[in-house]
Formats: C-alpha cells, sequence, structure tokens
C-alpha cells in the first residue's frame, strides 16, 4: 500500500469515485489537495467533506480565499481557520504563471508571507507550485523559467521555519544537478514527484544521475500522482475520470520501481512518444517515497 500526497479532490458529489481510486491504486493514505477558484474562491469544502468522511484515509491541503482583503494579517488568519477546520497543510498554486496573472498577485506579497509564517506556527506544510515544464516558455525572454525557479528559492530561503513540499520535482528533472544544490541549501523543501507528463524522459536519458538523486534525497521526496477529480461543470482543471488517474499512478510507480530492464511509454506529447527505460530504484528507496516519508505529515490525522 501506498501513501499519494498529491490528489486533487474538487468535486465532493465524486467521493466514492475517490474511494474506488484509491482502492484500484493500492492507496492508504493520501493528501487531499484543494485548488484556487476566482468565482468560488476554492474547493476546501470538498476536500473537507471527504477528509471528515475518512479521517484514517485523508488529511487536507487547503487553499486561501484570494477574493478577501490581500494583507499580512488576513493572510495569516486564513490559514489559522483553516487550522481549525481540521487541514494539515496549505495549498499555494501562485508560483504558476497563469495563476499569478489571472490572480494579480504575486508570491512574494505580504499577504502570502503572512499566511507562510502561520504555516510555520502551526505545523503545516505548504505545498507549491512554482514555474511550469521548461518548454512551457517558449515566446518568453531567455531566462524566464530560471527567474521562477530562483524566486521561488528565495521564497522558501526567506521562511526557514516553513515546510515546503514542491511539486513536480521543482521542474528540474532536467536539471538534476541544479536541484540538488537547492536541496542542499533549503533543509525545510520536500519534491514530490507528481509528474505530469514531461519529466520522465529526462530522468530516463539520465539514469544514473536520477537514480543518484533519488537515492541521495530519499529521506525528503514524496509520492504524488497529481490525479484530479472535479466537477463537469468545472472548466479551468481538466476532467479525468478513474482509468485515467489509475494510469498516471502506475505509471510513476512502474518508472520508479519496475527492473533493470523494463520500460514504460513516454506520455508527454512533446516528445513524439517512443519508450524509455525505468529507474529500478532500491526497493527501501521505493518503500520511503511511496510511504514513510509521508508519515510525519499524518500524524493525529
Amino acid at each position: 500500500m501506498i501513501t499519494d500526497i498529491h490528489i486533487h479532490f474538487c468535486a465532493a458529489d465524486r467521493f466514492d469515485e475517490l474511494l474506488q481510486f484509491c482502492a484500484e491504486a493500492g492507496i492508504n493514505r493520501a493528501g487531499l489537495v484543494s485548488l484556487p477558484d476566482k468565482k468560488n474562491g476554492n474547493f476546501n469544502s470538498a476536500v473537507q467533506k471527504a477528509f471528515k468522511s475518512a479521517p484514517e484515509k485523508f488529511i487536507g491541503f487547503g487553499c486561501l480565499d484570494h477574493r478577501r482583503e490581500r494583507t499580512e494579517k488576513n493572510g495569516a488568519m486564513q490559514v489559522e481557520e483553516l487550522y481549525n477546520e481540521g487541514f494539515k497543510g496549505l495549498k499555494l498554486l501562485l508560483g504558476k504563471p497563469a495563476a499569478e496573472d489571472e490572480f494579480k498577485l504575486e508570491m512574494e506579497s505580504s499577504y502570502i508571507a503572512g499566511a507562510l509564517k502561520a504555516a510555520a506556527n502551526l505545523n503545516m506544510p505548504v505545498l507549491f507550485h512554482i514555474a511550469d515544464p521548461p518548454d512551457h516558455f517558449p515566446k518568453q525572454p531567455p531566462g524566464t523559467f530560471s527567474r521562477w525557479i530562483e524566486r521561488g528559492v528565495e521564497l522558501f530561503s526567506n521562511f526557514p521555519e516553513t515546510t515546503f513540499i514542491t511539486a513536480h520535482l521543482l521542474f528540474l528533472a532536467g536539471g538534476l544537478s541544479n536541484l540538488s544544490r537547492i536541496m542542499e541549501t533549503l533543509p525545510n523543501l520536500y519534491l514530490d514527484t507528481a509528474p505530469g507528463r514531461w519529466f520522465y524522459r529526462p530522468l530516463s536519458e539520465n539514469k544514473d544521475a536520477a537514480t543518484n538523486f533519488f537515492n541521495c534525497y530519499a529521506d525528503r521526496l514524496l509520492l504524488g500522482s497529481d490525479s484530479i477529480f472535479v466537477s463537469p461543470d468545472i472548466t479551468t482543471y481538466p476532467m479525468l475520470g478513474i482509468e485515467e488517474n489509475n494510469r498516471t499512478i502506475r505509471r510513476i510507480n512502474r518508472f520508479l520501481s519496475a527492473g533493470e530492464h523494463e520500460i514504460i511509454d513516454d506520455p508527454y506529447p512533446g516528445n513524439g512518444g517512443g519508450w524509455l527505460a525505468c529507474l529500478n530504484l532500491d526497493k527501501a528507496v521505493i518503500k520511503k517515497i511511496t510511504r514513510t516519508n509521508a508519515d510525519r505529515f499524518f500524524k493525529d490525522a
């Protein structure tokens, strides 16, 4: 059985689907993650309903409501409210360029600073999305991707008492030496493996370096599938069914743990298809990534 720290649950009426997905995927426990929404504020109510219905199985990462007053005091107050409502963590999407533009809000704002300070005081980890895959910046000035990463690292450095989990290996699967430097600089940083579809090829093509990285930071890596459950009327985020979510988590599990000569299909359209070698990580490393590292976030759950 595994722990998936990164499942977006934004539709309370899909709770039975969520349970079915977890059963089929072998997920014993999961972090259910809200998302911001310009119209409704967020999807915290769906996440809360789920973790209250199955507290032994789920914890919640709640979002701020960016429609409210954007002051340092209010950022802190919202995190305290989440804590009192039973949420164990905070989700922030503002490191994503499209989210910063949509909400007209920078991650360096005093409002976010207040939230991060409160999260540290309440021992709530912050699941933070920073940047996007490097090839999402083709029409931007040179260095745009790197600057987003630098902004995230600067922010994390300013809040050393806050525990951060950056999604998607910080989009640095193709820059593991840089990612290693960041991990050494920031002892308060964890990474999740939520792959999207893009990170398999850069890791597979640099298999030795990838294996060394996973072995070196095995205590600070968390399994995340980035599976998503939304309502059909929500057009901001993709509508995925159980089978698509299942394929995602089966692929990441197989990629990390399959045998030395095993391969998977490359799911990222930008790569033109093909087959990729799996990493064949040691069983002890897999156990940490897929289960035991997440235990600290499920205390008292």
